[in-house]
């Protein structure tokens, strides 16, 4: 993800120096953000309603940029955690660029795709959270950290016009199995086709019920993976208004900074549920 204004190198100097969460359990973290998040509520609900998604975005990413964490090498961006409890809860061997979201019976994982060094990292991650679903949402290849592992089977879910638009691939590691739905059709801030993103969420939709812990990313792990994830949760929904809609995002934002990016993003997901 290129930096933008809300995430430059400044910006990071600010945030640094106001550290002054780092040593705050996971509970606290979560109570001070909610509690930032509800004096804003009110203003942000009225952005919505009248359309001005970009400055609903800035209103909620500024006034949570204390809560940031430093950049370390296993980033490759500087959006991170809000803290590294996943780490202690999940008995993990490290950090990881990862967090996570309890929506009733599925617990969402959205997470930064790592860097190929960081590979055992992602997989030891995967093993311990219990996650069997990976929604992949950019084309990986090179860095794949799946590279090396047995493959099962890989299925091609094309157009009419014989494009692959997403995979739906099986592997195994030590006995246990792991699906991946690779969609490959996404560019970085933008939004989906809704009618290829439908065609991929139906294969979603379909196994869903098979699995409560799934990871989710696109490379940094909050524009297409909060869409996703917020698209999901509201699919699931029988109804949804301004107020619903409002909540679910500020639900994703109080468990990972910058979920759902940019406001072409909620845009989208504005103009399904909401319109």
């Amino acid at each position: 993800m290129k930096q933008t204004s809300l995430e430059n190198e400044d910006f990071l100097g600010e945030i640094n120096n106001q550290n002054i969460l780092k040593k705050k359990s996971e509970n606290e973290v979560n109570n001070t953000i909610k509690s930032v998040l509800d004096k804003i509520k009110k203003n942000v609900l009225l952005m919505i309603h009248k359309k001005e998604y970009d400055n609903a975005l800035k209103v909620i990413t500024k006034d949570l940029r204390i809560f940031y964490q430093e950049k370390r090498d296993y980033d490759r961006f500087n959006i991170t955690p809000y803290t590294d409890d996943l780490i202690k809860k999940y008995n993990l061997n490290s950090y990881v660029n990862a967090s996570e979201i309890i929506h009733e019976k599925i617990t969402y994982f959205p997470c930064q795709f790592p860097k190929k060094r960081y590979s055992e990292n992602f997989l030891n991650f995967l093993e311990k959270t219990g996650v069997s679903l990976i929604i992949s949402l950019i084309p990986i290849e090179e860095d794949d950290y799946f590279t090396g592992i047995y493959l099962k089977n890989k299925i091609e879910h094309k157009d009419s016009k014989g494009n692959v638009i997403f995979y739906k691939e099986e592997y195994e590691i030590n006995n246990k199995n792991y699906i991946r739905l690779r969609y490959l059709r996404w560019e970085d801030f933008d939004v989906p086709d809704k009618e290829e993103f439908g065609f991929f969420y139906n294969e979603y939709k379909g196994i869903r019920s098979l699995h409560k812990n799934i990871a989710v990313h696109c490379l940094a792990g909050v524009g297409r993976t909060g869409v996703t994830i917020m698209y999901d949760i509201l699919c699931n929904m029988n109804y949804v208004d301004e107020g619903i809609f409002l909540d679910t995002l500020l639900m994703l934002r109080q468990s990972r900074p910058c979920l759902v990016y940019t406001a072409e993003q909620l845009k989208f997901l504005a103009d399904i549920f909401i319109a």
